[in-house]
């Protein structure tokens, strides 16, 4: 089984991403992913930086075993960092 995917550097939008139940890492940086409807609870390492994903960094949420998580560069602002905050798995704490 699949378990560590990079789609790094291409033209992804939100709509590209498929599922995959057996991944643990993800690298999704340097795409045009704004919004993406995430949800891969076996992914523990994810990188989604270099997107402009702004204050929807919230999509974490759907991310409940993260260890490791990558947005630099992603625009976020303070208020989005707030939210962000409030959805962090426990495994981010």
């Amino acid at each position: 089984a699949l378990t560590r995917l990079d789609l790094g550097f291409n033209d992804l939008g939100d709509a590209a991403l498929i599922d995959l139940p057996a991944l643990r890492a993800l690298g999704l940086r340097a795409n045009r992913l704004v919004a993406p409807p995430l949800a891969h609870p076996g992914v523990e390492d994810l990188d989604l930086s270099v997107n402009p994903l702004a204050d929807h960094a919230a999509v974490v949420a759907g991310f409940p075993r993260l260890t490791r998580l990558d947005l630099g560069n992603t625009t976020l602002t303070d208020a989005g960092l707030h939210r962000l905050l409030r959805v962090l798995p426990p495994t981010l704490r």
